[in-house]
């Protein structure tokens, strides 16, 4: 999880999962009743970050396997 505060300002676009409705004009914003998710975003941090994740999942993989093999190469 990852937690930040951010100010947000008229006509920001923001992702939100979660309850989102109107009374009289104000935007009121929840958790809805039965879901247990609820989160805000900045919708460019969300692409960044489901574009470049796997690749770093990857790097540290092969990071991995390629420490093991040398350390067992150093130990033999």
């Amino acid at each position: 999880m990852r937690y930040s505060e951010t100010y947000l300002q008229k006509n920001d676009y923001m992702l939100l999962i979660g309850y989102a409705s109107s009374d009289n004009g104000n935007v009121l914003i929840k958790k809805g009743d039965s879901d247990t998710v609820f989160g805000v975003a900045i919708p460019r941090s969300i692409s960044f970050r489901n574009k470049y994740k796997p690749l770093l999942d990857s790097f540290l993989a092969a990071l991995f396997f390629i420490s093991l093999i040398l350390i067992y190469i150093i130990l033999n």
